[in-house]
């Protein structure tokens, strides 16, 4: 698998953490249920919240994908999990839950795939949780 200097791993862990954090806050459900209120309901309401949030999610998918080229080994700063990982995967539930199509991602996917099998990502995920709706 790919290493990763030292440098760049300093400079791209908080640059692909940044942009997770960026677009978590306007993609997350409470900002989208505030947003459809504002934009109003209907079809016309929801077509419009529909297609915010997949914009902004493609937004930051693609950025995260460039920075991830120089950056990804395993996960998303060389072979050991970071913060950029923790916060990468909420945001790619949020851009299933909205259809985006991943394969333009591959990076973000093969990473995806690594932390989906780590067992701690495992146990954190929203279907395996006490609460989880089933």
């Amino acid at each position: 698998s790919a290493r990763v200097s030292r440098s760049a791993k300093d400079h791209c862990s908080p640059h692909c953490l940044h942009s997770c954090l960026r677009h978590a806050a306007t993609s997350n459900l409470g900002v989208l249920q505030k947003y459809g209120s504002l934009v109003g309901g209907g079809e016309a309401g929801e077509a419009a919240k529909k297609q915010w949030q997949f914009d902004v999610i493609s937004a930051g998918l693609s950025a995260v994908e460039q920075i991830l080229e120089t950056s990804a080994g395993l996960f998303c700063v060389g072979d050991q999990i970071t913060i950029a990982d923790v916060c990468l995967i909420p945001q790619l539930l949020n851009a299933r839950r909205c259809g985006m199509d991943m394969s333009k991602y591959p990076i973000i996917s093969r990473v995806e795939k690594a932390c989906n099998e780590h067992p701690a990502f495992v146990a954190a995920h929203p279907d395996n949780q006490p609460d989880a709706v089933k």
